[in-house]
Order: C-alpha cells, then sequence, then structure tokens
C-alpha cells in the first residue's frame, strides 16, 4: 500500500464516527423495524392498549406517534449520512486535500450533510419533480417514502450527490431562484398590461385628448389678444 492510499484510508476511518453519529436515528429506525412483532398497521397503536387491555411498546407499531417522529428522523438522518458520506468520499479521492486535518474533515461532512437535508426539503416541498426525483406515493405524508424502495433510493442518491458534488445543490438553488424570479415578471406583467389598457381605454381620457386641439386655439387667440 502506498504513502497515498494509506492516508486516505486513514482518513475514512476517522471519518466513520461522525458517519456514524449522523446517521443514528437512521440506524436505531431500521434496527426497531426488524424487530420481531413490529407491525406496519394496528388500531389499537394510537392509544397504545389493545382489546386485552396490554401495553403496545410504540417502537412495535409503526403508527404510534412516537415512532411516526422517529420516521421523519430517519428520513432526514439518512439524507444527512448520504451528503456527509458522499463529501468525504469526494475530500478522500482528491489528491490535493490529502493533507486535511480531523476538523477540517468534519467540517466538510457536516456541510456535506446540510446540504443533502436542504435538498431533501426542496423534494418535500415539490419545488422539483420529475421520475428521477422522489416523490410522495403510498401515504400523505411525505416521508412515507421510506417504505417505497425505489422512491427512498432516489432520495439516497441524491444525497449522496448533494455531497459529492459542491456545485449541485448551488445549481438547483439558482434554478430555482430564476424561476421565482421569472414568475414574478409575469404577474407583474399581467397585473399592469390590463390596468394600462383600461387607462389608455378609458372614456375620460379620449374625451381630454379630443378637447386639446380646441384648448389650443383658445390659448393662441388669447396670447394673440394680449400682444
Amino acid at each position: 500500500m502506498t504513502a497515498l492510499e494509506q492516508k486516505r484510508s486513514n482518513l475514512f476511518r476517522v471519518s466513520i464516527p461522525t458517519l456514524f453519529l449522523i446517521g443514528l436515528p437512521f440506524f436505531i429506525f431500521v434496527v426497531l423495524k426488524s424487530l420481531e412483532g413490529h407491525v406496519a398497521q394496528n388500531p389499537y397503536c394510537k392509544t397504545g392498549i389493545d382489546e386485552f387491555a396490554a401495553i403496545i411498546p410504540w417502537y412495535l407499531c409503526a403508527e404510534s406517534r412516537p415512532f411516526l417522529t422517529l420516521t421523519r428522523l430517519a428520513v432526514i438522518s439518512s439524507a444527512a449520512l448520504f451528503g456527509a458520506l458522499g463529501s468525504t468520499i469526494s475530500v478522500i479521492l482528491r489528491k490535493k486535500e490529502n493533507s486535511l486535518t480531523v476538523a477540517q474533515l468534519v467540517n466538510l461532512q457536516f456541510i456535506g450533510a446540510v446540504f443533502a437535508v436542504l435538498l431533501c426539503m426542496i423534494f418535500a416541498g415539490g419545488f422539483i419533480q420529475g421520475s428521477l426525483f422522489p416523490a410522495r406515493t403510498l401515504t400523505n405524508s411525505w416521508f412515507g417514502l421510506i417504505y417505497v424502495h425505489g422512491e427512498f433510493a432516489k432520495l439516497l442518491v441524491w444525497s449522496f450527490i448533494a455531497g459529492f458534488s459542491e456545485r449541485a445543490l448551488p445549481s438547483i438553488l439558482e434554478t430555482l431562484t430564476e424561476k421565482l424570479t421569472l414568475e414574478e415578471d409575469n404577474k407583474e406583467g399581467s397585473f399592469s398590461q390590463p390596468a394600462a389598457e383600461n387607462v389608455s381605454n378609458s372614456p375620460e381620457q379620449s374625451e381630454t385628448e379630443k378637447s386639446l386641439p380646441s384648448l389650443r386655439k383658445k390659448l393662441r387667440s388669447v396670447r394673440s389678444g394680449r400682444k
């Protein structure tokens, strides 16, 4: 193993604890979903007590309020995890970045995680839609896509791209800003055009324009009389 490969390996080992902390809610979600007795739908989950007056643990029911909160945190955590992973791999693959300190590497990981979470919120808000992007499918909540493997895979891939590429998210934000500016300009144009037509076609203005020649003649006669 060369010195460059050894340094890259050390950087990746150092980044593992940070990645684990960022993805901790997602890991907890996966573990609880794999428990025996966990059910996706149960009419007694919301009350926490079944028909035999037995208490149902919240982590065994996907519809309980604590588990729904954990589900939302798991989606955000998974996006942040893959964003941080993308930034880590991007840094490790760059030869000029091999002199990074641990603190700098952790900062870059958190930047990638923030980019990925922001992109996740853009998807959740419906600002970007299409077959290549994750979308709401089964449930009313957008975070339910964690149960749809195809849509969840799209989210993880885009989160990785947001952390790996420094220009991915800024370019998306620039596109959204330009789109918003264009829509505002179109709205202003649609409001101002009817107003201009109303002003130009108003009867008062047309009568004033018709009376202008006579007013000019009167002013000329007054001036000539004064002379």
